[in-house]
């Protein structure tokens, strides 16, 4: 995805298409369209930008009207969205379609392959733009399951891809029958990013459930080993709030707040353990196992009206009905991370207690990173502390969190962390206006304002201090500008030279974009041929090349990379289809 430098009035019509959807230039009046029409057919003289602008101003204006309905619909039944009919009434307007080798689509393996991928990004795909739909239009997402959603999904679909048309990343051809869209050769180092860090975030969610299923497996419905509880929080504690507990400080783990936040971890995770047995998870189960002490959890019961409202009124991360909890509506780690932080939230307003409250971003910005990145290869990597001006400093307004070298390739890395405690965003135009004018903003621009002044005779000064002892061989060539974060969607991305990675990635990144893995129960790792930190495409190239065969997702890629969106506008005379790259 891009994130920078695109016109704001296309992000704020993907934010709201049919309010906004003036954007698109098309007259409202039905009469003028009418009569252009039959002219363009017999005098063709609009171009096919401008007659897909048509076509989708008309899908929009449908689907206002099927908004409206469903806003003053009941719900008069239940769809289970694990039934192959649902998916197969999702294809009847909804396609993904895969271009394979003869050799390949002869193979049942692999066939069996691509037909699961073609099934898991058709929910995924629907499910985001329901979500959409949802929280901009505030109806319950179940609506969504029971309608023929050809053209409500399509508008939604349509007005994110119109913003890349209309950047001058994604070209379109009028065809017999409908529109095709490709992706120019601009876009592809963007494509080739989403797909990777995607495939890699899904492998990712994929060892998380493995694991969730190994520590099911270990308990029972009244008990769980010690042992096993302690590495199953862990665990979660590394993969959904970026942190590895080992590598935090003494003071943070002994305090009153941090113990909090481990219940609140435990609370989401043997819940989500008890469901996939299909069951609700007892209260008792929590301080039986002294996983939680009984006024935690009185106290997150009480407050849970109020932790369920930071994702809004039709979504829920856990819920309790005076005995049991089970979970939300939303996926295990984004209701996890929205859930501790904002119980962490709470309680700190309750306790109004400064000395023993866990500040997660000063923790993991100016503690934790330290302590985890002096931990990986010190053969490899120099690390410096941080670097801030002072008070009489000519230039000011900078911020570098830690600084490191890489001695093998004679690099320089200057690093800003951040770590995000708020709500995620979700949908394309929510994270384009962070990064542009949210708090994201900030800290990029104090990363921005060192690297433009990086020769400035007072940075110079600077790094030649004794505490910087070797910073002074850093120079405009060696140097590399990095804005490492906590948010998944925001990885191999590069703009005006500063870089952005997930903590997680990053750190793999440094060991050779190292991947873990289990095979027959036995856990394993493999590491590839090393790189600059700062090389997007070697990097990528790393993830996706055969010379790592347990963990490679190549063959993933290989499929990603060949797909296409098909979608079927029905109207009362004809079909329209759209093909489109996968974005």
């Amino acid at each position: 995805m891009i994130y920078h430098g695109l016109n704001n009035d296309l992000v704020d019509f993907a934010f709201d298409p049919v309010k906004n959807r003036n954007v698109l230039g098309v007259r409202a009046s039905p009469i003028v369209r009418t009569f252009c029409r039959w002219l363009n057919v017999l005098v063709p003289y609009k171009t096919d930008i401008e007659e897909f602008e048509e076509f989708l101003f008309d899908i929009i204006v449908q689907a206002e009207v099927q908004i409206e309905q469903l806003r003053n619909r009941q719900l008069s039944e239940v769809v289970d969205t694990n039934n192959p009919d649902f998916i197969n009434k999702i294809k009847e307007y909804l396609r993904i379609i895969v271009k394979v080798s003869a050799s390949k689509a002869s193979d049942p393996i692999h066939k069996k392959a691509v037909l699961d991928y073609i099934d898991n990004q058709l929910s995924v795909i629907f499910s985001y733009h329901v979500d959409r739909l949802s929280e901009r239009y505030g109806i319950k997402r179940e609506h969504f399951l029971l309608i023929d959603g050809a053209i409500v999904i399509s508008a939604m679909i349509l007005s994110e891809i119109y913003i890349f048309v209309k950047s001058g990343f994604i070209s379109i051809s009028k065809l017999k029958g409908g529109f095709e869209l490709a992706l120019k050769d601009s876009a592809l180092p963007y494509h080739n990013a989403r797909g990777v860090s995607e495939l890699l975030e899904e492998k990712s969610t994929q060892a998380d459930i493995h694991s969730l299923h190994h520590a099911t497996s270990m308990m029972n419905s009244a008990r769980v080993l010690p042992n096993v509880a302690e590495d199953t929080i862990d665990e979660v504690f590394d993969k959904v709030l970026s942190i590895q507990p080992k590598y935090l400080s003494d003071e943070v783990k002994e305090s009153e707040h941090y113990r909090f936040i481990r219940e609140c971890v435990a609370i989401m995770t043997f819940t989500q353990c008890f469901n996939l047995k299909g069951r609700d998870t007892p209260a008792k189960f929590f301080f039986d196992n002294q996983l939680c002490r009984p006024e935690s959890l009185t106290f997150i019961s009480n407050n849970l009206y109020l932790l369920n409202a930071v994702e809004g009124k039709y979504f829920s991360a856990l819920n309790f009905d005076g005995r049991s909890f089970k979970p939300g509506n939303l996926e295990f780690s984004i209701a996890t991370r929205h859930f501790v932080f904002a119980a962490a939230k709470l309680m700190s307003a309750k306790l109004n207690n400064k000395k023993e409250l866990l500040k997660f971003g000063d923790v993991f910005e100016k503690d934790y990173i330290f302590r985890r990145v002096q931990s990986i290869d010190p053969t490899r990597y120099q690390i410096y502390p941080s670097l801030n001006p002072n008070n009489n400093a000519e230039i000011k307004g900078y911020d570098i969190d830690l600084v490191i070298e890489d001695k093998m390739f004679e690099q320089f890395y200057f690093i800003q962390v951040k770590y995000r405690t708020k709500w995620l965003p979700k949908f394309y135009s929510e994270r384009y206006w962070e990064l542009n004018k949210g708090l994201l903003k900030d800290y990029e621009r104090q990363l921005r304002v060192f690297k433009d002044n990086l020769c400035h005779p007072s940075i110079r000064k600077k790094l030649g201090q004794q505490k910087y002892k070797g910073l002074e061989r850093a120079t405009e060539e060696n140097s590399h500008f990095v804005f490492i974060h906590n948010i998944p969607f925001l990885n191999f991305y590069q703009s005006n030279g500063i870089y952005f990675y997930e903590w997680n990635l990053f750190r793999n990144l440094m060991q050779g974009a190292k991947v873990y893995y289990k095979q027959h129960g036995i856990p394993g790792a493999e590491v590839r041929k090393l790189f600059m930190l700062h090389d997007i495409e070697a990097a990528l190239g790393a993830y996706i090349d055969d010379q790592c065969p347990k963990t490679s997702i190549g063959p993933d890629f290989e499929v990603f990379a060949n797909s296409l969106v098909q979608l079927k506008v029905r109207s009362a005379s004809k079909s329209t289809y759209v093909d489109m790259p996968l974005v």
